[in-house]
């Protein structure tokens, strides 16, 4: 059923058509090019081969596209369920196969990108025990996914934007996320938190009123402060803690 929604809902198609096409330039610029420079550091320095690199739940493969721009890997894959999405990747030059990656026979992969994808999933255990299958020795899995003990997600709690259904049903903090990796036989390289907008979307929550931080006067004063430094000392804090809501893992097949 899960698997079902993915491939056919509507608004999977209303964003490929509208909202996807419409902010790409802005997403590709502040996500996707960072995002891609992030993984070929990871890359470079655990020297794997060059041959294969998939994404999984590809969406509409802007990051492949910029993965592609590096011309590291021999050859890039898209995995989508979405016809429409797939298709749209297909457009734009990206070797593609309309699945999930559970269902796909795709093997001797160097590395596997999965972004936000994890938590939407019933069994997030089944997908890794497939990209541990799928990978080469030595081969890297780089995934992101919202930390549920993440600063704006803890204060907001279900009145963040975040927590949504039905397309967020797991939830990780790096701890859990430690041990579902290392429980599927990947040995873990980095966790960490790098977000950096907790403290502006909680600071947009208090002026629409979403929330009121009655009880916490002090980190209300905290983040109503006009000192621009004050907010990103604060934000820099939770991302060297592993406090943020926006979380890294990047583990490699033993």
């Amino acid at each position: 059923m899960l698997n079902n929604y993915y491939v056919n809902a509507e608004h999977i198609k209303f964003r490929n058509d509208k909202i996807f096409s419409q902010t790409e330039k802005v997403r590709q610029k502040q996500i996707f090019a960072p995002r891609a420079k992030n993984v070929m550091a990871y890359v470079k320095k655990a020297k794997i081969h060059k041959n294969l690199a998939v994404d999984i739940g590809a969406g509409y493969g802007t990051f492949c596209v910029e993965l592609m721009k590096y011309n590291y890997f021999n050859n890039i894959i898209a995995v989508e369920p979405s016809r429409d999405l797939a298709n749209t990747c297909s457009t734009r030059g990206i070797n593609t196969v309309v699945d999930i990656f559970e269902k796909t026979n795709i093997q001797n992969i160097d590395l596997i990108t999965c972004f936000e994808l994890i938590e939407h999933l019933y069994s997030p255990k089944k997908l890794l025990q497939k990209c541990v299958e799928s990978l080469n020795p030595k081969g890297l899995l780089i995934i992101t996914t919202p930390n549920i003990e993440g600063f704006d997600l803890k204060i907001l709690g279900k009145k963040s934007n975040n927590i949504l259904a039905p397309n967020h049903i797991n939830y990780f903090n790096p701890q859990s996320l430690r041990i579902l990796l290392e429980n599927v036989g990947l040995r873990i390289v980095d966790i960490a938190t790098p977000g950096k907008l907790d403290v502006d979307i909680v600071r947009q929550a208090l002026l629409s009123k979403k929330t009121t931080l009655k009880y916490n006067e002090y980190l209300k004063f905290l983040l109503q402060n006009n000192e621009n430094k004050i907010a990103l000392n604060f934000q820099k804090f939770l991302m060297k803690n592993n406090l943020s809501s926006h979380m890294w893992a990047v583990a490699q097949k033993v």
